[in-house]
């Protein structure tokens, strides 16, 4: 026997979702601190407000303290640089999982994830033995 089952749901939506994510967005290696990675938005239930300590980094893969979260106003949240280590493309990872978790005061949640590629910038040649004499003969 074959059921079919529907249901319309009408009405206010409840709950807390994060409007843009799950996202990816590239970011250029080296970024000074407080350099803008992502904004998304949170959409909250009517009369729901955020509960305080959130949004939050839940974990990061691999672990790292190189990104933080902010909120812009009420709703608006940012991900930011926090130029603790410098963000290295030739680093081991040069890309980054999030897991934004945000929690509102009637304990709805939403968590979700941002993907963060590191690109590569041309940089100078760095001479770490500032000591050493360096001779170049042309021949002609």
């Amino acid at each position: 026997m074959n059921c079919k089952i529907s249901l319309l749901v009408s009405g206010p939506i409840f709950g807390l979702t994060l409007e843009g994510l799950p996202a990816a967005v590239r970011l250029k290696e080296n970024s000074p601190a407080g350099t803008d990675v992502f904004c998304f938005e949170i959409d909250l239930s009517t009369g729901a407000s955020i509960a305080p300590g959130f949004p939050l980094i839940l974990n990061s893969n691999p672990l790292t303290p190189d990104f933080m979260v902010s909120m812009v106003n009420s709703t608006h949240t940012k991900i930011t640089v926090t130029g603790s280590p410098n963000l290295d493309f030739e680093s081991p990872s040069n890309h980054f999982v999030l897991q934004l978790l945000v929690v509102d005061n009637s304990k709805d949640f939403d968590l979700q994830t941002l993907t963060i590629i590191l690109t590569d910038v041309d940089e100078p040649p760095v001479f770490l033995d500032e000591t050493m004499n360096l001779f170049i003969t042309f021949v002609h």
